[in-house]
């Protein structure tokens, strides 16, 4: 494998292996060391930075695809945004009523990325 998907993995992997050490890591140290705000936030906030990283090698290898790859891709991101806003939205209104559990929000990322991966997959079939 060489060229884009080559660096895609690549960094992506190291991406994904950072924000293990960093999800695992950051409640550790929390608890251990019995840290005051605002380090407590800034530490609990650490995963974020290689999803940062993640993003952009996504970003990145997506400038390499072509106009329909892209297309797909746009359209497979619009529907997921879409049902995943209206899932929140609605969810807001459902869960102020009695007995109903808190969706809490760290979910909503990992569901745009697999409702977007269900999409382009649909999607994607429409072109073959």
């Amino acid at each position: 494998m060489t060229g884009a998907p080559r660096i895609y993995r690549r960094d992506f992997g190291l991406a994904m292996a950072l924000y293990a050490v960093a999800v695992i890591g950051a409640p550790t140290i929390i608890r251990h060391f019995g840290l005051e705000r605002p380090l407590d936030v800034i530490v609990a906030l650490l995963p974020v930075l290689p999803v940062l990283l993640a993003l952009r090698a996504i970003i990145t290898f997506s400038r390499s695809w072509d106009e329909l790859q892209r297309r797909i891709a746009s359209e497979a991101m619009l529907v997921s945004g879409l049902v995943v806003g209206m899932g929140s939205f609605a969810w807001g209104f459902i869960e102020t009523l009695p007995g109903l559990p808190h969706l809490p929000a760290i979910w909503i990322l990992p569901s745009i990325l697999a409702i977007y991966g269900l999409a382009r997959t649909v999607i994607a079939r429409r072109y073959r």
